[in-house]
């Protein structure tokens, strides 16, 4: 709570001077909170009371500091079964979702995975001082064929260990870590996305989501390069690229895939 709202001196041990909270600091813009739903009940009341009158109270003071602050709250939990089960306030839920935006798991978007391995490639490679230029074929297709359990923690994790091992210029399979091969994608989660659907409609869904996850996974391990993505899976130049545009393939339509990319 002291983090949230601040303190003043002598509000316990340890607090020697007064302090300003996350919210005070954040007066007139934006503040963050991560895995809304970890905080304990008490801290619960006291984030209610801010959402709802826009005012604070240092741990240790009666006084009461105005803020006007704009929240993002995000979690991995499933708030609706953490509020049937007592553990999540009913009226801080609503208090906090205006507008709720549900992110898909990383195995869900593969089309993502290179842009975001190129994003941790760049930041690690500029921490370390190792100016790697490209990630090669065979560990891109690793990254795009693992399903990531961990999601995007994960996959950062795995990229600063390979920019940490592995040798400039280019990242290799042989860099990344053990046992990204060996993870089988959750096939039963995706059928219960299904489930509720009549079996032809299910079908349609599946066999659509099944073609655009290949094609974006083929163009990835190929690293964007449109000729070679074709000739590994056996079509034609311009019917890839027709398959590109027709399952609406997002690295594709975003003009990222050409025929003048070059493999490492």
């Amino acid at each position: 709570e002291s983090e949230l709202f601040g303190h003043v001196r002598g509000a316990f041990t340890g607090a020697t001077i007064n302090k300003k909270g996350l919210f005070e600091a954040a007066d007139t813009g934006t503040l963050f909170l991560d895995e809304i739903g970890e905080i304990p009940h008490s801290t619960q009341v006291r984030l209610l009371r801010v959402l709802q009158e826009c005012e604070i109270k240092k741990v240790g003071s009666t006084e009461v500091t105005k803020v006007d602050v704009r929240v993002i709250a995000a979690t991995n939990k499933n708030l609706l079964t953490e509020m049937s089960e007592r553990r999540f306030r009913e009226d801080l839920y609503y208090r906090l979702n205006v507008i709720s935006i549900q992110l898909p798991p990383l195995r869900e978007r593969p089309e993502d995975i290179p842009l975001l391995a190129h994003h941790f490639l760049a930041r690690f490679g500029e921490k370390t001082g190792k100016k790697f230029t490209s990630i090669d074929a065979e560990a891109m297709g690793t990254l795009t064929s693992y399903n990531w359990p961990g999601n995007i923690r994960q996959l950062e994790n795995a990229i600063e260990r390979a920019v940490v091992l592995g040798r400039v210029p280019s990242i290799t399979r042989a860099d990344l870590p053990p046992g990204l091969e060996g993870a089988k994608p959750d096939v039963d989660a995706t059928v219960a996305r299904l489930a509720h659907l009549p079996y032809l409609e299910a079908k349609k869904l599946a066999l659509y989501a099944f073609e655009r996850r290949y094609l974006s996974m083929v163009l990835s391990r190929y690293s964007d390069n449109v000729s070679l993505a074709a000739k590994a899976a056996g079509v034609d130049r311009s019917n890839f690229r027709r398959l590109l545009k027709q399952f609406e393939v997002e690295r594709y339509l975003a003009g990222k895939a050409d025929d003048d990319k070059s493999v490492p």
